[in-house]
């Protein structure tokens, strides 16, 4: 279900458009306190989950976007200089799962030159589990490579959904993300163009009957995910 994505300099389109998250309050730049996972869905428009952004940092604050990274290296890199969403922090408090989705805005538009994905939501449910089969996630767990490098799922099984008001869906596949994976995009062709319908946010433990205990790995996707790539589109042009 996971194997190695593809990095370095043959890496095409759309992972380019893939990358690791840093962020940090440490004043050397480099010193990060949480790594995840984003997409860039605009030349200067990074799509993440909102509990990566350091929401409760104050000034001191900094995140920084590496294109497709590996091994300290990537094919573009930009600092972000905002953000909007609705707060949500790494211990789970804030916003819930299907609010878990943060755009932020770029010092550079990198998009420009690695390309970026399209967004898509549905007001019927049922459509998001009818394409699963054509789904895949990348991501930067410390589980694989200390982060290093990007781990690849496909065809992840988007098999239930649930819905948190405001346009805002859970997308339930099958656990597969870890820790780092956070804001990493669930994708594939809408229309022949390759589309993001929700970023990775957390993971969920179910009781089903008869099968008993179920773990799924929960994106946060719907309108209201969409809603924020249209903000940034509108208000950073």
């Amino acid at each position: 279900m996971t194997q190695p994505a593809p990095f370095g300099p043959y890496a095409a389109y759309p992972y380019t458009t893939i990358g690791r998250v840093f962020t940090g309050t440490n004043p050397d730049l480099r010193t990060w306190d949480l790594s995840g996972t984003g997409t860039l869905v605009g030349p200067n428009l990074l799509l993440t989950a909102s509990h990566v952004v350091p929401w409760g940092a104050g000034h001191g604050w900094w995140m920084k976007f590496v294109a497709n990274y590996a091994d300290g290296d990537g094919v573009a890199s930009s600092w972000v200089q905002t953000a909007h969403g609705r707060p949500r922090y790494p211990d789970g408090s804030g916003a819930d799962t299907g609010h878990d989705a943060a755009i932020c805005q770029l010092y550079t538009s990198i998009g420009n030159t690695v390309g970026w994905l399209g967004s898509q939501s549905w007001s019927n449910l049922s459509t998001y589990e009818n394409m699963s089969n054509s789904l895949f996630s990348i991501g930067y767990p410390g589980a694989y490579k200390n982060g290093e490098e990007p781990e690849w799922a496909y065809l992840p099984n988007l098999h239930d959904t649930d819905n948190d008001g405001d346009g805002a869906i859970e997308l339930e596949c099958d656990d597969f993300a870890s820790p780092g994976w956070s804001g990493g995009p669930l994708y594939g062709p809408v229309n022949n163009q390759w589309t993001v319908i929700g970023v990775d946010s957390d993971s969920e433990m179910e009781y089903i009957l008869p099968a008993g205990i179920e773990h799924d790995s929960v994106f946060a996707g719907g309108s209201w995910m969409v809603g924020l790539i249209q903000y940034g589109l509108t208000n950073w042009p």
